[in-house]
């Protein structure tokens, strides 16, 4: 609604347009904010308020091209980034952007089969010098190279597909591309295995013993496959994921189609894959002022299963760093945790090897923020938006699953194929016969690509995790042009003072009894992650309180049901040997741990603590 309301504003000349940039971390950062307006001419003029409510300053803008690739009815015409610098810690600042004489709107050149360069009309933020290095960039004969300051990338001019990044300290060789397994399903009944139906029929059955816990009748049975049994009749699923070969079908690049949009904020360089077959990936490579990553933004339109065949689909990006079978993702955001590839003790002292049969899905791991490989030069981490499947299923190399439409059930409960369409499905019986309506959907997302030097795979993506898990928050609204808005105060901050760069705010929140609230801060940090942002650090929560005063402060359980140090006196303490009692002595580290000295409290690497503050 506040993208509609935004676009809709802009098409009024009369009116004025003002945004609220609201940054919930807990410490100060810069962004270019990006805002959808109309498709009318014209070039708009950003401003932040300063000092007085009288007070704006302009700041830098530019207009882009919306490419429009998810097919969206009524989206805006255009996309206008501003930049918005030292945003406040969990705080906001203002501006209005307001619609003047000129014109911005960028201007297409003829391509005849060379990509098209899309140039922005001289305006206060176009720099003529900046002008020809582009240019000069450009006229390179193989390759199109953007730059930010920062980092530079290096694309194929006839495709689009990444080449190279480089910036002061390192480069790395990349080869990028997409592609598509075909999703296992078993064969009709009668064609199985003599064996498989044996294993499917007796092991199926509650109360035989065989069945993992935590899983019912319907949900089917892991312990056949654990055994090797369910090779022939196990589908890939919402639950399971199988393929039918061990290498993707690669979605080949389209020549000839490369856009480009350069400007001093942002960027872009624009490819399309697979135009011929069962589906086409639209790709945005994106430079942003100030940031020490490449957005490579990805939207996947309607699969095509006319084939009778579900299709999981992948992007995959190759380098020649020497990872020796290793790769590490995240655990639920917090500690990277070591993987190795073909690791056949995984599921411990089987007869059978799951990874042996299962080469792809048996190397797949859960990535809900990030993935990287390293060797003793260079490293490459690679962020996600949303949680998604990862591997790394050779030396150098990262793939990641961006999007899965399949036609068969996998037995585990949802009793319904993995098929997501754009009209949605007819009611289950007796009402209905529950069949899919309309096209597959169309999906967008962004991995963030940050290179480094030798073992800094963790520190890299550590430095940009939070500010990928929580984006600036926009909140927009309008007023007649030749109103004043009496704005109290330029900017806003809940805090007295940042906290440490190495720590996050997660809870701030009142508790039911007046001046009472729950904090609960984490150190984002792991083990020799950084020589910098690795170690102990100490943080005063009274800068969380300004005009206030703490009275008491009483540490919890994470959850903040109970005193932190009650539950340590009654807590079974077990060494792994012998068989402590409840109720010993807490063990020094805990003890020492819970000190708070005054406002004071210690957070360890990756440790997350939960306090009860009660404030006058």
């Amino acid at each position: 609604m506040k993208l509609i309301t935004f676009k809709m504003a802009s098409k009024d000349d009369s009116k004025t347009m003002y945004v609220v940039v609201y940054n919930a971390l807990s410490s100060c950062r810069s962004e270019v904010v990006s805002i959808p307006v109309a498709d009318t001419a014209g070039e708009y003029r950003v401003e932040r308020l300063v000092n007085s409510p009288k007070d704006w300053v302009q700041v830098s803008s530019t207009l882009i091209l919306n490419a429009g690739y998810t097919n969206r009815s009524g989206a805006a015409g255009f996309i206008l980034y501003f930049e918005a610098s030292k945003l406040p810690p969990i705080g906001a600042r203002i501006f209005r952007i307001n619609k003047v004489d000129g014109d911005n709107i960028p201007i297409l050149s003829d391509a005849n089969e060379q990509p098209t360069v899309i140039h922005p009309k001289a305006s206060p933020n176009f720099s003529v010098e900046s002008s020809h290095l582009r240019a000069n960039q450009l006229n390179k004969e193989n390759d199109i190279v953007i730059t930010n300051g920062i980092l530079s990338v290096t694309c194929d001019r006839s495709s689009g597909v990444i080449k190279l990044i480089a910036d002061k300290h390192t480069q790395l060789e990349l080869e990028q591309s997409y592609g598509y397994y075909e999703s296992f399903y078993h064969l009709d009944y009668n064609q199985m295995t003599a064996n498989s139906r044996k294993f499917e029929s007796s092991f199926n059955v509650k109360g035989n013993g065989m069945c993992l816990p935590g899983y019912i009748d319907s949900e089917g049975d892991e312990m056949p496959w654990l055994l090797g049994t369910a090779e022939n009749w196990q589908n890939s699923g919402a639950y399971i994921f199988r393929t039918s070969d061990r290498t993707p079908r690669i979605i080949p690049p389209k020549t000839s189609s490369v856009i480009i949009h350069e400007t001093d904020l942002v960027s872009e360089i624009h490819a399309k894959f697979g135009a011929d077959g069962p589906m086409m990936i639209n790709q945005i490579t994106r430079l942003i002022k100030g940031k020490n990553y490449v957005e490579v933004e990805y939207v996947v339109s309607s699969i095509s299963v006319d084939d009778g065949i579900g299709k999981e689909v992948v992007s995959r990006f190759s380098t020649n760093i020497a990872s020796h079978r290793t790769f590490f993702t995240d655990s639920n955001g917090r500690e990277f945790l070591e993987r190795t590839r073909g690791n056949n003790k995984l599921y411990g002292s089987l007869t059978h090897d799951p990874v042996s049969i299962e080469p792809i899905a048996g190397n797949y791991y859960p990535v809900n923020a990030g993935i990287y490989i390293e060797d003793e030069n260079r490293s490459l981490s690679i962020l996600v938006d949303r949680s998604q499947g990862a591997s790394s299923l050779s030396d150098g190399t990262i793939e990641l699953m961006i999007q899965r439409r399949l036609l068969h059930d996998d037995a585990r409960g949802v009793a319904e194929p993995l098929n997501e369409t754009d009209i949605g499905i007819t009611p289950n019986p007796p009402y209905g016969d529950a069949t899919r309506i309309g096209e597959g959907i169309v999906i967008k997302g962004i991995h963030r690509l940050m290179i480094g030097v030798g073992r800094n795979g963790a520190a890299q993506a550590r430095s940009r995790m939070d500010e990928v898990f929580s984006h600036p928050h926009i909140f927009v609204s309008s007023a007649p042009a030749d109103v004043e808005v009496p704005f109290q105060q330029a900017a806003l901050s809940g805090v007295e003072s940042p906290l440490p760069p190495n720590v996050m705010l997660v809870t701030f929140a009142p508790l039911r009894e007046l001046g009472v609230f729950l904090v609960r801060v984490a150190h984002q940090y792991g083990t020799d992650e950084s020589n910098e942002y690795s170690l102990p650090t100490t943080i005063d929560l009274s800068v969380l309180f300004p005009a206030k005063t703490i009275l008491t402060i009483i540490e919890t359980t994470l959850s903040g049901n109970q005193s932190r140090e009650d539950w340590e006196n009654r807590r079974l303490r077990w060494d792994g040997k012998t068989n402590q009692q409840p109720g010993s002595a807490p063990a020094e580290a805990f003890s020492r741990n819970l000190e708070i000295v005054r406002t004071l409290i210690s957070l360890r690497p990756l440790e997350i603590r939960t306090f009860e503050v009660r404030v006058a």
